[in-house]
């Protein structure tokens, strides 16, 4: 098999993997109501079951980042999907329990595969870091846009009666599990003589400087994260218990959500990896955050459900633009680098879990919502003051230099 051969086997299976593997993200907050009335769930006893994946995601993307840089990128990814197939498949079998722990496997072994398959595809395009994590992102958005109007179609059904609960939920996530399960097969098959596979391949060490900048790069990955996941899972829910009336299905807001992100996404894997990097750092998520605040507290369901569809084309810009950077700076630790940010996840499990127990104590979805909006605006804060800080100490450096000369 030639290297052009295997490395599009490898890209094509990653991205599959990733496309199909997003299910259990969307179906979650599509089914919330669903799952609440099946199982009498308190708002903040759903909040649980909402981010039961994430908290599987939490140790399975740092594990699947160290895994990667250490064992090889390629084989983590392969690993990994296939428990994550396991932990879907165990989703449709019994009550809730079964359910959480299932969601829990499958957010450890998918997040690990993405973590993996990130740090994957960094190293098969070289050239194009941040074009390859964009491309990352607009296959979930693909998923995105298609799959969530799915759901509310087998929503629709269990509450008609048309469809049995447990076929609704079990039968899409079986049928997950082998796709990916295929996938992660065919990803065995090929091994790119681009793949960088082991941690002694490894040149950036990891000292005191290195360190505080992957840190900064994890903390700012978090806020942004746990604003974004927060929204997400919560707003088809505050959608229709804030408004009486709907223009439309909740479930398609989700879909619009990752239409914009999939343009802007898009957008980005089109740029060369040095353009505009501080702009899409600072200005996205500061413009976002506003928009998302506006939209929390709209007084009409269309203009809450615009506004957070305009909120998101902002503020999906400015993550993607961070990993690329991470990607440049660290490229034989990004695997590390991905599974750290996806270990500082935890936070945005603790948001989905702090908006269900705000609106227990206020009575409205409101003020916990208004709280996530706010992580994109410390997001673009932090940025700029890091980039001001960071070209104060390369001014600084440079003018040591030049004294020296003299």
């Amino acid at each position: 098999m030639t290297p052009a051969r295997e490395r599009r086997i490898l890209t094509l299976a990653t991205l599959g993997i990733v496309g199909v593997g997003s299910y259990a993200s969307f179906a979650i907050p599509v089914l919330a109501g669903v799952l609440q009335e099946r199982f009498s769930l308190s708002d903040s006893g759903l909040g649980l079951v909402l981010s039961a994946n994430m908290v599987g995601g939490v140790a399975g993307g740092l594990v699947g980042g160290v895994l990667a840089d250490r064992l090889g990128r390629r084989r983590t990814l392969r690993s990994l999907a296939w428990l994550a197939a396991v932990g879907w498949l165990l989703c449709g079998l019994g009550g809730l329990p079964i359910l959480m722990a299932g969601l829990a496997i499958g957010g450890f072994g998918f997040s690990g595969a993405l973590t993996a398959g990130s740090a994957l595809l960094s190293g098969l395009y070289p050239d194009r870091r941040r074009a390859s994590y964009s491309t990352i992102l607009v296959t979930s958005a693909l998923a995105g846009i298609v799959l969530p109007p799915a759901i509310a179609v087998l929503r629709s059904g269990v509450r008609a009666g048309d469809i049995r609960f447990e076929l609704a939920v079990g039968g899409p996530f079986a049928l997950v599990a082998l796709v990916v399960a295929t996938l992660a097969w065919l990803a065995g098959t090929a091994r790119s003589s681009h793949e960088r596979s082991r941690a002694s391949d490894a040149t950036t060490a990891m000292r005191g400087p290195v360190v505080a900048g992957i840190a900064l790069i994890v903390a700012l990955a978090a806020c942004h994260s746990a604003a974004d996941t927060t929204l997400y899972s919560w707003m088809p829910r505050f959608l229709t218990t804030t408004f009486t009336s709907h223009s439309f299905d909740p479930a398609i807001v989700l879909s619009l959500y990752s239409a914009v992100y999939l343009i802007g996404r898009l957008a980005l894997s089109a740029m060369p990896d040095t353009v505009a990097t501080n702009a899409l750092l600072i200005a996205p998520g500061i413009l976002g955050g506003t928009l998302a605040l506006l939209s929390v507290h709209a007084s009409t369901f269309a203009g809450a459900a615009w506004l957070y569809v305009a909120a998101s084309a902002m503020y999906g810009l400015e993550f993607p633009s961070l990993m690329g950077l991470a990607a440049r700076r660290y490229p034989d630790r990004f695997g590390t680098v991905c599974g750290l940010v996806s270990a500082a996840n935890l936070v945005a499990a603790v948001g989905v879990w702090g908006v269900g127990k705000a609106t227990e104590i206020t009575g409205s979805m409101r003020p916990g919502m208004s709280a996530a909006c706010l992580g994109f605006i410390v997001f673009g804060l932090g940025c700029a003051l890091w980039l001001r800080l960071n070209n104060r100490a390369t001014s600084a450096v440079s003018k040591e230099c030049g004294d020296e000369g003299e």
